[in-house]
């Protein structure tokens, strides 16, 4: 089955699952499609799918439930188990080839995994993660090019050769690790470290001399146009030096007040002085794109200016957020002007829709939101848990969404049912997800908020025992959280 075969193939079964009568399309389709998931190892909407399919369908079609175990056994990486489950099954027609080209496809990138991860492997190992007896997996390895040792029963793989022109060795590639958001620590020999530091020695000096120069020719009254020049010149450097965005605060004070005090008032040269402000905050905030100092003189400015442009503001923090969705000073910038030029709730709303769809890892994201929504109808809450069940699913492992959805769940508008949809949805990603702690914390959340009779009660000491056993470190704090019911 080529690549065009299966994109035509995936997309009349998602057809056929959209157009179906009643929003159900039949067993065989959705086999098919869950199928054609494990084998593009899409395992994302592989649960998508799995979540949609009606539970009649699930228990009246057994082989359905097949194709699901092997896409646990995918999604929790469990090799031995995935061959167990494509082996153990005889597949009907329409799903029999695609399945026997998952098992090929899955035993290709175990394949690749261990050429490019290990430099000797015991032969089970390879066996396991081949699905192949052992006799015929080291025939295998030894027609690979890969070194067998009979007696000790390792395997040396070879990694293959790959073109590596125009870029750096392994090895630097290693060492360039990067910070959270993404800026490359270079590795730095002893003479520039030297080097670096005669720098910061000159930078040191000249910012001593500079500010001498400007805290000496402070005035009440009036102020010196080259120490002002010379604070632009030292914010730009390093701007969230506090001392300087205060002082060039005190000299448009002053530049205003000789504006309101000129019988001819020059409206124009104050407005050129405004805009001289916000050009330099802009050269700071390259420099510096979290430069608390930076951001605040910036809105000071704003509103003191005469004819502020809003829009242009609101423009500058949206080109910010599509460069770094996780600028928070950004975002609290964006939350100060959003009523100066008009913008409707339901469009930030739909905004910050947009950028969690995105990047569900935003903290930015998920707390802008929850600064705009209410949560007063059943929409609204449907709407987000909906949003929010889609992120955890997604990465279970990120906290971002975890957090959002105990704030959702705090709300008084969440029915019943919605409870119980939302803790068996979490049972069944336990099921994929057995090492993630904040699946189990969720099950405690909901389970709190119900009727603490003795059923529950042993439901919360169960789920608070698993968290220790996961989480050893935080074993008093499940306690005293289990203490308290």
């Amino acid at each position: 089955m080529v690549s065009s075969d299966i994109i035509k193939l995936t997309e009349d079964l998602e057809k056929q699952e959209l157009e179906a009568q009643n929003g159900i399309a039949t067993p065989q389709v959705y086999e098919q499609l869950l199928a054609i998931y494990l084998y593009e190892n899409d395992l994302c909407n592989a649960k998508y799918l799995w979540k949609r399919i009606p539970a009649s369908v699930k228990a009246s079609t057994p082989e359905l439930t097949n194709v699901w175990t092997v896409a646990q056994n995918m999604w929790k990486r469990d090799f031995p188990g995935i061959y167990k489950a494509l082996n153990s099954v005889t597949w009907s027609d329409s799903v029999a080839n695609i399945m026997k080209q998952v098992q090929d496809r899955v035993r290709s990138r175990s394949v690749d995994l261990i050429a490019q991860a290990y430099s000797s492997i015991t032969l089970d190992t390879v066996s396991a993660m081949t699905g192949l007896p052992p006799d015929i997996c080291a025939a295998a390895c030894v027609e690979r090019g890969w070194q067998v040792e009979a007696d000790t029963r390792m395997v040396h793989p070879v990694r293959p050769i790959s073109e590596t022109s125009g870029q750096t060795s392994s090895e630097d590639q290693l060492y360039k690790l990067t910070d959270f958001h993404g800026r490359i620590k270079v590795r730095t020999t002893e003479e520039q470290n030297l080097q670096k530091h005669k720098e910061q020695q000159k930078k040191l000096t000249a910012y001593r001399m500079g500010m001498k120069q400007i805290l000496a020719t402070r005035d009440a009254d009036s102020y010196n146009k080259d120490s002002l020049a010379l604070s632009a010149q030292l914010l730009t450097i390093n701007p969230d030096i506090y001392t300087l965005w205060n002082y060039r605060k005190e000299v448009v004070l002053i530049e205003i007040k000789k504006s309101y005090q000129d019988e001819v008032a020059d409206d124009q040269k104050l407005i050129h002085f405004f805009e001289e402000e916000l050009r330099l905050t802009e050269q700071c905030l390259l420099s510096n794109p979290k430069s608390y100092g930076s951001w605040h003189h910036r809105y000071w400015i704003l509103n003191h200016h005469t004819k502020p442009n809003w829009q242009r503001e609101f423009d500058l923090c949206n080109k910010y957020v599509s460069l770094d969705d996780r600028n928070f000073h950004c975002w609290d910038f964006r939350r100060l002007i959003v009523n100066k030029i008009g913008i409707s709730l339901a469009d930030e709303i739909a905004f910050s829709t947009e950028r969690i769809n995105i990047n569900f890892s935003n903290y930015s994201s998920w707390h802008y939101r929850s600064t705009l929504q209410i949560l007063n109808d059943e929409n609204s809450v449907a709407n987000d848990l909906i949003l929010v069940q889609n992120a955890v699913f997604t990465d279970p492992i990120d906290t971002s969404a975890w957090f959002y959805l105990r704030w959702v769940l705090s709300h008084p508008g969440i029915t019943k049912i919605q409870k119980e949809d939302l803790l068996n949805a979490l049972e069944q990603l336990q099921e994929l997800e057995p090492e993630c702690k904040w699946i189990i914390m969720a099950k405690c959340w909901l389970v709190k908020q119900g009727n603490l009779e003795k059923d529950a009660i042993c439901r919360l000491k169960r789920y608070y025992t698993e968290l220790i056993k996961l989480d050893p470190l935080r074993e008093g704090h499940y306690k005293d959280c289990f203490k308290v019911f």
